[in-house]
């Protein structure tokens, strides 16, 4: 099983969703460190499927870390959203939604497992070759 090693702020934050059974997605340089050891990576790209039972799970798990949501279930529950979270000492987060041409269920029933410090996530999927040529990766939690 493939390992990738996250910041203990990020890894916080992974675990906090997976504890609060949020559906979602790691997207961008830490999905592709999963792979590629040897890239960078700098901030956490998180994909949250839309819904707002869903987004009302991942502002659950933001109050549990300490951190207020600027933005209701409503609002990250559409397509095209990027809210940021970020503290500069602890994190750098980036919560994105998917865009239109994205089946983001389709995505996450196609990946595979990898461990992210010690947590079990799903891996990159195996559909992805047109997001490949961009580097836009994705590791989805394993629940």
């Amino acid at each position: 099983m493939r390992e990738l090693f996250v910041r203990d702020p990020d890894a916080a934050f992974v675990r906090e969703l997976i504890q609060c059974q949020v559906k979602f997605m790691l997207i961008g340089g830490y999905a592709v460190k999963a792979y590629l050891p040897a890239r960078e990576a700098k901030d956490l790209d998180v994909l949250v499927e839309p819904t707002v039972k869903n987004v009302q799970r991942m502002i659950a798990a933001l109050a549990n870390l300490k951190i207020a949501a600027d933005f209701s279930a409503e609002v990250l529950a559409c397509r095209n959203k990027r809210i940021p979270i970020n503290f500069p000492t602890q994190y750098d987060i980036d919560l994105l939604t998917p865009t239109d041409d994205t089946d983001f269920d389709l995505i996450y029933e196609r990946s595979e497992t990898v461990k992210v410090n010690s947590i079990e996530v799903w891996g990159v999927p195996h559909s992805l070759d047109r997001k490949m040529a961009s580097l836009r990766w994705i590791v989805a939690p394993a629940f």
